[in-house]
């Protein structure tokens, strides 16, 4: 996994969506609460993403709230 460098400014949806794909790992910020989760990016649209984790889809709302990525090469 290589660790990605995250911009300070707002909208990350351009860097995220170069990763559409691969296999990522991000650390996230879910209402205060950091949570890890691994998966296949499958698309990034409006603000959000999903990732495919063990078969299951999840969504996330927001880009802004990825503390950190790794992307599997």
């Amino acid at each position: 996994m290589n660790k990605i460098e995250l911009p300070e400014y707002d909208n990350l949806n351009p860097l995220i969506k170069k990763f559409e794909g691969k296999n990522i790992k991000i650390k996230y910020n879910r209402s205060g609460k950091e949570t890890n989760h691994k998966g296949k990016l499958l698309n990034v649209k409006h603000g959000g993403f999903v990732l495919e984790t063990n078969k299951l889809r999840k969504l996330f709302d927001y880009t802004n709230n990825i503390l950190s990525l790794e992307v599997e090469e």
